[in-house]
């Protein structure tokens, strides 16, 4: 717990700190390779151990780089990493949307006085930052004041004005007009709150008559590289922009007055402090923004980068624990008038605006807050009964609220200070560890070696002493031709995919709530306060709120159980509560907490996922917790035939699902012929971890068809995989149906269901494989490159066999190496169809894939090419095929991988330059974003996407009839 003291004043300790120390090699790795074994099997473990052990030994590149690193540290003047590389990879050069994704905020206390701190500017006031035994580094309070982030091209900059800043003026906006409000009068002296709340009165009513601008404003909401295009244009309309956007970067803050109010609902008012409700009337790239509702209820937004957002809470609490009175008094002294300042637009200003709202909409609508305030005990209590720290008490209630719903146990983050030394920031605190899972998995005697666990890293990491930090330094120096498989192994990106990324302020005494965004969209951002993503079907405010509320309760009773101590409940209420507030937010990316509705397409499953300090890596499978040991008395079932991978089946199987998908369409779309109700009776259970359109619609109409009962079964309604394992899920449900269709996120999980199952399962989509998919597009192919239908009326394509029709065509797939592509390859070699992949550098497919095609086409004397040419891979192709480029996980990275992925948007002239046959088609799974395929292609005659879209029912059907109709592929 950090103490604020009088008696230093506020930089006089700062010559004293020591610098951020590089740790050895030995104390990261061994830190590191213990946080990855809750994650990793024995034999994925072993092998990581073993490239450790490489990078360690003497002469190794690991030595190379520690030396190059400590080089580094030499000449920084304060610190390694915060001279050299943190801010600008931290934060700078992710070009997302500040809003939501980067931005805090702050929900003040409802408090109708006005604070008489605001506008103080002294150069060293009497605030000081101290622990029991060392002083803190106080530098970050310097970068409090007059800091703007400019949106620049690749990496953002900061506009500020070197510490002891001499701006004496603050930006007000109301109604998205822009006013200067001068703190000081012409004799230097500060004005007083009664003559500034003068100075706010006077900008509201000249607001009410003046005419209203633009909203230029809400330029600075949009992602990094659209903003960066939009302010250049904007400047170069008029010189006046400039001078209007110097006023704007250099005001020590920003006050927004909103002309609305968000009444008593304490979720309103999270959001609109968060993004404002359409995200008017704001500059988000202000390093500190105070937002004040018409009713006067206030709080605080600032962007990330300047400063951590521990600075600004602890200093709002320093100003708002003295509160000013209610009749402020007017000095009577000849003030400066507040001054409007305005940009000049043109049509394409209003166009950029127009652009900007509709992008800012839907990342608004995509985030949604709610607040948990758990009063019913405190650190009192925790301290008492738990006899551990409250810190790691609240963390291992997350790990274990998370598992109970989620089933499985996520890398966590949590934020560790390292204050102590010389402009220090934060290192990762890897919360997830063997303790703290073997807790979550219900072993409540492991409480206290988690919680001891939790302690003992936080402490390291404060120390300077985590991984992370150290291991980035270590990657950021590696050379051009350099690598090593420490940082190439997919565990290296995966113990950084954040799903729980956790954090504490203050003790929360002035604050109703405090927050940021989620770093992944399938995670939760939790501030004893969570975000997550509407869009992820993987994640629910909601739910992991009233997860949390059980989990604390039950905690309780079991450290009184276990330590046999109680409390007085109502003596204690008076003394201590949980704090600060738990606050909930649930982002979904219709794409960016809790009434959720899931949007999800049909790869946001392939969680191709990176880190952003990161490069991508190409896809593995992530076994998480459904992992059983070998003592289990559970034997696999001999269920039979299971419909899982393409790569398990005969080209001759293939080719009888497609025909009979083929003939399916035939008999019902054109002549309307009934099944015969072979499923009558029979139930179908539709598991699907994600929602779906085609696939669940497809699903449900083919089984009903067929006289079936569909069961959809989502994650909300059954356990699957929470609070109960996967291998006792499908015992359990496959006792009770006759077939089992699943929707899941590892492929691992769609193993275990089918191996456990006493019935058949069909996989529905895996982060590996999408085999259905794939059917599909074989079977639009056959359709398009066959004989063609006098009229739409008519159906030709069962006259003739695949046979006749797919062998020898050329697929061209120009996109990322994700589970589509892997279907593919595991599927068109055997077929005889020849594909060619481009992939930009680092976006690869799986290796043990690629492989597996390589072996099959040997055989079939089938072409299968890579390269990273989009150009080439067209060249002679009958059908172009793409899909998304951002996958769930990835949207922190959409910025560079639409950059990474410049010139693979499909176009007509990609076709034509590379070389493409003057009838190719093209295939698309849906949805489509703009960036993948121009509309000239998408809605023209060569795309067949809405037909391969129907398709997708028959080729299903032909699977279900397959598997619970005829038992047999054959």
């Amino acid at each position: 717990m950090v103490s604020q003291v009088n008696r230093d004043k506020t930089f006089s300790n700062q010559s004293r700190l020591p610098k951020l120390p590089v740790p050895t090699l030995e104390e990261t790795t061994t830190k590191y390779l213990h946080s990855l074994r809750p994650l990793l099997s024995d034999e994925d473990f072993a092998r990581n151990e073993a490239h450790i052990k490489d990078f360690l030994k003497p002469n190794g590149l690991g030595r190379i780089l520690q030396q190059r690193l400590i080089d580094i540290d030499r000449i920084s003047p304060n610190n390694w990493l915060d001279d050299t590389w943190w801010i600008k990879k931290a934060y700078q050069e992710w070009r997302v949307s500040v809003v939501v994704n980067s931005n805090w905020f702050f929900l003040f206390k409802d408090d109708p006085n006005t604070p008489r701190e605001y506008f103080s500017t002294d150069n060293d006031a009497k605030l000081q930052d101290v622990t029991r035994t060392h002083p803190l580094c106080m530098y970050q309070y310097t970068r409090l004041f007059g800091y703007t982030r400019i949106p620049q091209h690749g990496c953002d900059k900061l506009a500020y004005s070197p510490h002891p800043n001499s701006i004496k003026y603050i930006l007000i906006t109301v109604k998205n007009q822009f006013y200067i409000l001068d703190g000081y009068d012409q004799n230097g002296i500060r004005l007083t709150a009664g003559d500034i709340e003068k100075q706010l009165n006077d900008i509201i009513a000249d607001v009410e008559k003046a005419q209203l601008d633009p909203p230029v404003g809400i330029l600075t909401s949009d992602d990094r590289d659209s903003w960066t295009m939009s302010r250049e244009r904007l400047l170069a309309v008029s010189p006046q922009n400039r001078e209007t956007l110097t006023f704007i970067e250099n005001a020590l803050f920003a006050v927004s007055l909103d002309d609305y109010a968000t009444g008593t609902d304490l979720d309103k008012f999270l959001g609109n402090i968060f993004h404002g409700f359409d995200g008017h009337n704001r500059w988000f790239d202000k390093e500190i923004s105070i937002i004040v509702d018409s009713n006067g209820r206030a709080g605080m937004h600032g962007e990330h980068s300047p400063c951590d957002a521990l600075i600004p809470a602890f200093a709002s609490e320093w100003i708002l624990k003295e509160p000013t009175s209610l009749n402020a008094q007017i000095s009577g002294r000849p003030i400066p008038p507040p001054s409007r300042i305005r940009f000049i637009t043109n049509e394409q200003t209003l166009k950029d605006i127009r652009a900007t709202e509709g992008r800012t909409k839907e990342l608004i609508a995509d985030s949604d807050a709610t607040v948990l305030q758990f009063s019913e005990y405190g650190t009192s209590l925790i301290k008492k009964i738990g006899k551990c720290s409250p810190d790691a008490y609240i963390q291992m209630a997350l790990q274990l609220a998370y598992y109970q719903l989620h089933g499985r146990c996520v890398p966590t983050y949590e934020t560790g200070a390292t204050r102590k030394f010389s402009r220090g920031r934060t290192e990762t605190v890897r919360t997830l560890s063997v303790e703290s899972k073997a807790f979550a998995q219900q072993k409540y005697d492991r409480l206290q070696a988690a919680t001891k666990a939790h302690t003992n890293y936080s402490i390291d990491a404060s120390n300077g002493k985590g991984c992370d930090r150290h291991l980035l330094g270590l990657r950021l120096l590696l050379q051009k031709g350099e690598s090593h498989p420490i940082f190439e192994e997919p565990i290296f990106a995966k113990s950084q995919e954040w799903l729980l990324s956790t954090s504490s302020l203050t003790s929360g005494d002035y604050f109703n709530g405090t927050g940021f965004g989620c770093v992944y969209p399938n995670g939760y951002g939790i501030n004893y306060l969570p975000e997550s993503k509407f869009s992820s079907s993987e994640t629910d405010s909601k739910a992991i709120k009233e997860s949390l509320i059980k989990v604390l309760r039950d905690m309780r009773n079991i450290c009184e159980q276990v330590n046999d101590e109680t409390i007085n409940k109502d003596s204690f209420f008076l003394q201590n509560r949980i704090s600060p507030t738990l606050t909930m937010l649930l982002n979904r990316r219709l794409f960016p907490i809790a009434k959720v509705k899931f949007i999800i397409n049909r790869t946001s499953s392939n969680i191709n996922s990176t880190n952003k300090w990161i490069s991508p890596i190409s896809n593995f499978n992530y076994l998480g917790v459904n992992s059983y040991s070998t003592s289990l008395n559970v034997k696999p079932a001999s269920s039979g035939i299971h419909y899982i991978t393409h790569a398990d089946l005969s080209s001759q199987q293939i080719y009888n699902l497609i025909v009979s998908a083929i003939q399916h369409k035939h008999n019902v779309k054109y002549l309307n012929k009934q099944s015969g109700q072979p499923l009558s009776g029979k139930t179908l259970a539709v598991m699907f971890s994600k929602r779906s359109t085609r696939t669940r619609v497809a699903t449900e109409t083919a089984v009903a068809y067929l006289g079936g009962q569909p069961m959809f079964l989502g994650s909300q309604d059954i356990q699957l995989g929470i609070n109960e394992s996967l291998l006792d899920t499908s015992v359990v449900v496959s006792s009770m149906v006759d077939g089992i269709m699943a929707r899941v996120g590892s492929h691992s999980d769609i193993e275990t269901l089918a191996k456990y199952s006493t019935v058949p399962v069909i996989n529905a989509l895996s982060d590996m494989y999408h085999p259905t998919q794939i059917l599909a597009d074989l079977m639009t192919m056959h359709e398009v490159f066959g004989p063609q239908p006098k009229d739409e009326s008519s159906y030709v394509a069962h006259l003739t066999h695949p046979k006749e029709t797919l062998p020898g065509l050329k697929v061209a797939w120009i996109g990322d190496g994700n589970n589509i592509l892997h279907s593919m390859l595991v599927t068109f070699p055997k077929l005889g169809v020849h594909l060619s992949v481009a992939t930009p550098k680092g976006y690869d497919p799986s290796k043990d894939v690629v492989k597996i095609a390589q072996d099959e086409a040997v055989k079939t004397n089938t072409e299968i090419s890579f390269t990273h040419d989009p150009k080439e891979a067209v060249k002679d192709a009958d059908v172009i095929v793409t899909d998304t480029w951002i996958s769930m996980g990835q949207e922190s990275e959409k910025a560079k991988r639409i950059k990474d992925f410049a010139g693979y948007q499909v176009t007509s002239s990609l076709a034509k330059d590379g070389g493409a046959k003057p009838n190719w088609k093209f295939l698309h799974c849906l949805p489509r974003k703009q960036e993948e395929v121009t509309d000239e292609v998408f809605y023209s005659p060569r795309s067949v996407v809405f037909q391969e879209a129907e398709n997708r029912k028959w080729t299903i059907l032909s699977v279900i009839d397959a598997l619970l109709v005829k038992k047999s592929f054959d």
